[in-house]
């Protein structure tokens, strides 16, 4: 979805179409978030004032790597307790049934 509105920037400005108006169509074709708009600007600032934004685009990269890495890695977390409670309450009603199932077979002889 990213890569086709880059295209279609790309294809209105080669066209002459005005900036603002390109960005317009791109912003409200996709989903409205804080990457897509801090995206959009950069672009806006670097053709309108000729700024470099190689460097900002560099910034917010690594900032949206580092947030997905951050994601990850509280998933995962949440993930180990999920499996570390199941297992434990597995592991509870095994110990159970075997131990009920043993104290019945005794009671089962004595009687």
């Amino acid at each position: 979805m990213f890569g086709e509105a880059c295209g279609n920037l790309a294809s209105s400005l080669n066209t002459q179409r005005p900036i603002d108006e390109a960005i317009d169509e791109i912003r409200s074709g996709l989903p409205k978030t804080s990457q897509l708009d801090e995206f959009l600007q950069l672009v806006r600032m670097g053709i309108l004032e000729g700024q470099n934004i190689t460097d900002s685009f560099k910034a917010s990269a690594k900032a949206m790597r580092n947030k997905l890495s951050q994601e990850l890695i509280e998933t995962g977390h949440n993930t180990k307790l999920r499996i570390t409670i199941i297992t434990s309450t597995l592991g509870m009603i095994s110990t159970m049934v075997i131990t009920l199932g043993a104290g019945l077979a005794i009671m089962m002889e004595t009687m």
